[in-house]
């Protein structure tokens, strides 16, 4: 039996007969043949150590891992990123977060219980940690999932994978779809030697979850009724979700409710017209997206080549409206938030890189970026700029910002078309100068683009400036 889309995401399991040697019955009253499928990929494949056959399965009690499954739906379903930030690998995510320091405020304890509780609900290892088996990590993004895998690392391994760790960004409705068949099964089969009882979903807990706000911190920004049951639909809830928890909760945040709920009262939409006139590409990375987007959107805006003069004037052409506050943030760069074919409004935060002119063009271009091609939650679109933003809008809005204020075809012509073309002269200064753009914003833009030959002069080219 196959739940799932081997493609995307697929657990297949093939009931077998119970051990004799059963310890506990209710958690063993489930054994089946199990392989996971991730991108074509069997994970569960291997070969057992002196031995040259190849078994594509992993014999298993399945109803510990429908139990995680249920306990870990909330987090999975609402939970779209770590406190650390935006790591397209969650098992990545998790290194960083065992090997860094706490925030301000924040204990180590503290902190590192917090990351055992991300880790319990968001690793398929939390129910798996007397079998030898890939340990999944999975991070809702969108309407993708972030996943990752890893084998454990045991002083004495009996077999070795075929596929013993990756990352890939797969389908979120498939996974989600997968898991829920998978534990309406399990559920089944155990009967009535134990029962998978649904675990509680509180409406409180969803917010909590998704934005990263504590229980009491909730009520302080009137998040729209409707949210309590799907947070995205609030484009506020959304905004949160990208900012650094110290920008949301601080003195800025009455500046931050303000401005979001301001788009209300406005009126124009032509950027959502635009946004309709883009004709999304074939599932690529994030980056080709934004690049593919703001080409799409040069064209239609009538810009060629040539460079942009003036981003506001650009954005209230659309009907972006620009908020005249700019609170301060240590981190945080700017927020976008709209609602579906209605009125659209930006706000730049106060920092050293956004005080700078370029700083301010690029989260404007970003900005826009956000609304042309984030995925619409309801009838909202909301963003901020951030190192907590989601991995997915933050890398393609970025890629859109590049490929917006300073196209490709100008990188090109700048290069004389050649590899490393750029570093001759003054090349790379005229072209910042030019183009309005930050040196780390023009660098990786022709590093992307394929036109420096190595990270070195990249770098290089950045310390010029």
């Amino acid at each position: 039996m196959i739940f799932g889309d081997r493609q995307e995401l697929a657990i297949e399991v093939e009931r077998t007969d119970t051990p004799w040697n059963v310890v506990d019955p209710q958690n063993d009253s489930v054994w089946a043949a199990l392989a996971i499928w991730v991108t074509g990929q069997n994970l569960s494949e291997h070969r057992r150590n002196g031995t040259d056959r190849v078994r594509d399965d992993l014999h298993i009690p399945l109803v510990p891992l429908a139990r995680w499954a249920i306990s870990a739906r909330s987090a999975l379903h609402y939970q779209e990123r770590s406190p650390l930030g935006a790591a397209t690998s969650p098992h990545e995510e998790l290194d960083r977060w065992s090997g860094g320091r706490p925030p301000t405020g924040v204990s180590e304890d503290a902190w590192l219980d917090r990351r055992d509780v991300w880790w319990s609900e968001h690793f398929t290892g939390a129910a798996t940690p007397d079998v030898t088996a890939p340990s999944i990590g999975i991070v809702r993004n969108d309407d993708h999932a972030l996943l990752s895998w890893r084998t454990p690392r045991l002083p004495t391994p009996d077999r070795t994978f075929v596929y013993p760790h990756g990352a890939v960004v797969i389908s979120w409705s498939v996974l989600a779809r997968a898991l829920d068949e998978f534990v309406a099964a399990v559920s089944e089969w155990a009967r009535p030697t134990c029962e998978l009882a649904a675990e509680n979903d509180h409406a409180a807990h969803r917010l909590e979850y998704y934005t990263g706000l504590a229980e009491h911190e909730i009520p302080g920004f009137g998040f729209l009724p409707d949210a309590a049951h799907d947070p995205a639909v609030d484009p506020l809830a959304q905004v949160v979700r990208d900012l650094s928890h110290r920008t949301s909760t601080g003195p800025a945040r009455d500046s931050i409710v303000g401005t979001v709920r301001s788009a209300a009262s406005m009126a124009g939409h032509q950027w959502w017209t635009l946004r309709q006139q883009l004709v999304p590409a074939p599932s690529r990375s994030f980056e080709d997206n934004g690049y593919d987007g703001a080409q799409a959107a040069r064209s239609l805006l009538g810009l060629d080549g040539g460079a942009i003069d003036d981003v506001e004037s650009l954005l209230r052409h659309v009907d972006v409206d620009i908020s005249a506050d700019s609170p301060p943030s240590a981190a945080d760069r700017m927020l976008v938030a709209a609602t579906a074919a209605g009125p659209a409004i930006t706000m730049v935060l106060a920092n050293a890189r956004t005080e700078k002119p370029w700083g301010r063009r690029f989260e404007l271009a970003r900005a826009l970026g956000h609304l042309l091609l984030d995925q619409v939650r309801g009838d909202a679109i909301g963003a901020a700029s951030g190192p907590q933003a989601l991995a997915s809008r933050r890398r393609r809005a970025g890629a859109f910002a590049a490929e917006l204020l300073l196209p490709t075809s100008a990188l090109e012509e700048a290069s004389d078309g050649v590899l490393d073309g750029i570093v001759e002269g003054e090349r790379f200064a005229q072209l910042l100068d030019h183009f309005g753009v930050g040196a780390n914003t023009a660098a990786y833009h022709l590093w992307n683009q394929r036109l420096l030959s190595s990270p070195e002069v990249r770098d290089d080219l950045i310390a010029s400036v």
